[in-house]
């Protein structure tokens, strides 16, 4: 990946020396508009890189009640319906929305659309 966007002309960071330097590799993605709300990587054959971590960190309860409901009903599933039941988007998700809104940049009036909106 980290090929094809300089292909495109995105320059990252030094890719960390230290494959297992998970904070490097966050500020390394980063760069290029890649973020995450993961703590860990996901590549050790557990769960901890991957969303339901972060839902178990923010209301275990509330997802085991969600998964007993839904069954195998899949990450999008599980996702949606902990986000409709839990109270406020959480900090984490409101940060990772901050940073990609900084990277996209501001919006700006599309003048030049042929209908001036």
């Amino acid at each position: 990946m980290s090929r094809q966007l300089a292909e495109l002309g995105h320059r990252a960071d030094p890719v960390p020396a230290d494959r297992d330097d998970f904070a490097g590799w966050c500020k390394y993605w980063e760069s290029v508009g890649v973020f995450t709300l993961a703590e860990v990587f996901g590549d050790d054959g557990g769960k901890g890189g991957e969303i339901e971590a972060l839902m178990d960190r923010l209301d275990p309860d509330l997802l085991q009640t969600i998964r007993s409901e839904v069954g195998r009903g899949g990450k999008p599933v599980v996702g949606s319906w902990f986000a409709a039941d839990h109270p406020d988007p959480p900090a984490e998700v409101m940060d990772l929305y901050r940073k990609t809104a900084d990277w996209l940049g501001p919006v700006t009036p599309a003048s030049n659309a042929p209908d001036g909106r």
